[in-house]
């Protein structure tokens, strides 16, 4: 076990970081002691030795008594704790047989822990009271993130109460999800017996088939009987015909011969007479027999006519038998591709709270790799496989940096150039700040050079606004003046405020056109320059401070919105059109008094496929994406309401370039993105999540490519976000060959595959083995 010593933190350095850590180390042994019914109870022991930041003496029997009341610790293990913390030189045992921390720096230290955890406790009480007070139950992603610490935050039995009704609420919609995957399971499978079933009706039709077939052969040996008979009829009739002949000829002979016999030539007609009358009789019997086998002929021909239709509807009750087993096959295929996708995703989530690098990394690019062979799930962007590969990367590789210090407060305001190579940052430090960049990393900070622009006034900067052709760089804040920066000359233009007219703070500016007219907004007015020669005038406005601009057909439209909460909530929009201000309205039942969002913080607008689009973001954290006709100003139907994700005022939200994506700002320093093609269609869509920021987020921009997304910070930083997962995912196969020099570095052990993975996907190499 490791012991802390000053010795030891004057030989290592950086000691408060080394405190930390070995603090936090012997409170996870500690409650690796406890159990998991004692977590957080070290943080509780630790705090009793100090007050105020100092230390304090206490008694073996106080300290057991203690955690005896409130936490039900025996005797013997509040002792076996006191050893442990004694041989680890956290504690020391006074000459009064008291225990004490070892030295100040570690009081110091376990003061500051206890503080930032009390702190993040106090955080955690008031939401789940505000969302209380709200009536409206946490959702599963805040649950997950404070179930470990419940037992630590000293919440009422309504407290308490409300915490479990969110999570049967949770696992009410889980039950509904599995209720519904097995009635698909269900589908499928009446689909199978139904296809199974058309198998066994094609079947007993061929046999059918085969019958009908049988009878056929008789007829067609019926037909050729009947064609015999007629043949031997005609040859009969033949015959008949020249007997009938001979007679005749031979009654004329006898007739010439015999005239005197006249009684003997007559009998002799007579009998020729009779046997014509025969022969009559039968060629007719013969034509009936032909006509007789024609009918049998035509009754064969209907027959095979009838098989040949048999045959045809067989051979289309297969056919549709096959189809219905691919249909079917297909279906089982896409319950298998979407059970994997589940299983990414959890595994994905997992692999986040792993503490071994290599293991995290493996895990993440194998969540990568399921979902991304089943790119029609969209899967890719989801915020676990984003994150796990996002976290993956900064464990295996310390080595990138994704932030970079730029200002000394918050960063208010980031404009590109339209070549990505150089853009512009401005914040509550009253610097403004251009980076040039030299060029582009895949992942991280880019390499680039920092150069401080000669603005006036030591006041907080909110704004910035390049003219179409970039040659000039607008300024507006709290100051009483708008400035712009000639980017050519190095030269500074002020423009003031109108005599007589109270100073305004300035929260969004904008050029209008590359001959000088420019806007600046303010929470009341518009201030509008027509050029550069000319004065500013101010233009009375909706009260909000929620502002942007939109480039159309008819030019730049300085927008703003207000929102009105009564019966019907009411939306205000204004534009201002080449100094004409043009207003619109609309109401919604979307929204009522009791369920209000707050006031509008923050908006964006954009032009996609001829069409204006809106996005307003509220105080409560909620956003609001509505089409309107840029021309008229006119809100098309009502707005869509996406998913929460942000539990604190939107501060900043912006479009992509093209309308596609749409990103958002939160002082609860989240970032989320949305792919609006995605969202609109797909109600389980879940955006992408970025958190890992120093403090507020308080500005978003998107490079003009769209590749990255920069976010500018409270504490003065820009984050580098590459929005590409499958960027993350190559880096980590890269650095996992770098770092772990053995063929198999990309192969995971079978019982961690089957871990996190099951044993239903068959193993292999994460990364292929190149």
């Amino acid at each position: 076990m490791k012991k802390i010593t000053l010795d030891s933190l004057d030989q290592m350095g950086t000691g408060n970081n080394i405190v930390e850590d070995l603090l936090d180390q012997q409170v996870r042994e500690i409650e690796t002691i406890l159990g998991e019914k004692y977590r957080g109870i070290g943080n509780k022991i630790l705090s009793m030795f100090v007050q105020g930041g100092n230390r304090v003496q206490l008694s073996e029997s106080s300290i057991a008594e203690e955690l005896h009341s409130k936490k039900g610790l025996a005797f013997t293990m509040v002792q076996r704790i006191l050893e442990q913390m004694t041989q680890a030189s956290l504690l020391r045992k006074t000459p009064g047989g008291k225990y004490e921390l070892s030295n100040n720096l570690l009081a110091q230290r376990a003061f500051q822990k206890v503080e930032a955890e009390n702190r993040v406790l106090r955080t955690m009480r008031s939401n789940i009271r505000d969302r209380m007070a709200r009536k409206e139950l946490l959702d599963e992603h805040y649950l997950n993130y404070i179930t470990s610490s419940l037992g630590l935050l000293d919440l009422t039995p309504e407290e308490y109460g409300f915490v479990e009704e969110s999570r049967d609420s949770i696992q009410r919609r889980k039950r509904r999800r599995g209720f519904l995957l097995t009635l698909f399971v269900t589908v499928l499978s009446l689909m199978a017996f139904w296809a199974t079933m058309q198998t066994w009706e094609a079947r007993k039709k061929t046999k059918e088939l085969a019958v009908i077939n049988k009878e056929l052969e008789v007829s067609r040996d019926s037909s050729r009987h009947a064609y015999e008979n007629e043949r031997a009829a005609n040859d009969l009739t033949q015959l008949s015909l020249n007997a009938l002949k001979e007679e005749k000829n031979r009654a004329d002979s006898l007739a010439k011969k015999a005239t005197a016999s006249a009684a003997l030539a007559q009998a002799e007609a007579n009998r020729a007479n009779e046997n014509a009358k025969k022969a009559q009789a039968e060629k007719k019997r013969a034509e009936t027999e032909a006509a007789s086998a024609k009918r049998s002929s035509a009754a064969a021909r209907s027959a095979e006519a009838a098989a040949k239709l048999s045959a045809e509807r067989a051979e289309q009750l297969r056919e549709d038998a096959v189809n219905a087993e691919k249909k079917a096959q297909d279906a089982r295929e896409r319950a298998i591709v979407f059970s994997n996708a589940v299983v990414a995703l959890n595994a994905a989530l997992k692999s986040q709270e792993l503490d071994d690098a290599r293991l995290q990394a493996l895990v993440a690019r194998q969540a990568y790799n399921i979902v991304s062979a089943s790119p029609e799930l969209g899967l890719t962007r989801h915020p676990y496989i984003y994150n796990a590969l996002y976290y993956a990367v900064k464990d295996v590789d310390n080595n990138i940096r994704f932030r970079n210090k730029a200002h000394q407060g918050s960063v208010r305001d980031i404009v590109f150039q339209e070549d990505g190579q150089r853009f512009f940052t401005t914040g509550s430090d009253g610097q403004v700040v251009q980076w040039d960049i030299n060029e582009w990393n895949a992942l991280g900070v880019p390499a680039h050079r920092q150069t401080r622009l000669p603005f006036e006034g030591d006041a907080v900067h909110n704004s910035l606004a390049l003219s179409p052709n970039e040659d000039r760089l607008l300024l507006g804040g709290e100051l009483s003046y708008l400035q712009v920066y000639n980017l050519k000359n190095k030269m500074v233009k002020r423009f003031d405020w109108p005599k007589g007219k109270s100073t305004e703070e300035i929260f969004s500016v904008g050029f209008l056109n590359n001959t000088g007219a420019i806007v600046g907004m303010g929470r009341s007015h518009f201030y509008y320059l027509k050029d550069e020669n000319a004065a500013i005038t101010d233009i009375p406005k909706a009260n909000s401070r929620a502002s942007t601009f939109l480039s159309t057909n008819q030019g730049v439209i300085s927008l703003t919105v207000q929102v009105l909460y009564q019966e019907l909530t009411k939306f205000n929009i204004e534009g201002l059109i080449n100094g004409r201000l043009y207003r619109q309205e609309f109401a919604t039942r979307q929204i009522n008094a009791q369920s209000k969002y707050g006031a509008i913080t923050s908006i964006a607008a954009q032009q996609a496929e001829g069409a204006g689009l809106l996005a307003m973001g509220f105080q409560n954290g909620q956003i609001a994406l509505g089409k309107m006709d840029a021309n008229t100003l006119v809100v098309s139907k009502n707005p869509v309401y996406l998913f929460k994700q942000n539990q604190s005022p939107i501060v900043d939200i912006t479009f992509s370039a093209n309308g596609r994506y749409l990103a958002a700002a939160s002082l609860d320093g989240r970032v989320t993105i949305w792919d609006l093609e995605i969202s609109e269609n797909d109600p389980t869509y879940q955006p992408l999540l970025l958190e890992d920021h120093e403090g507020w987020a308080t500005s978003v921009c998107f490079t003009p490519d769209e590749k990255f997304l920069l976010v500018g910070t409270k504490n003065g930083e820009v984050a580098f976000w590459n929005l590409d997962p499958r960027v993350y995912a190559e880096h980590l196969c890269n650095q996992l060959r770098i770092n772990y020099l053995s063929p198999r570095y990309d192969v995971m052990e079978t019982q961690d595959w089957s871990r996190f993975f099951g044993k239903e996907i068959k193993q292999q190499r994460v990364c292929g083995g190149n």
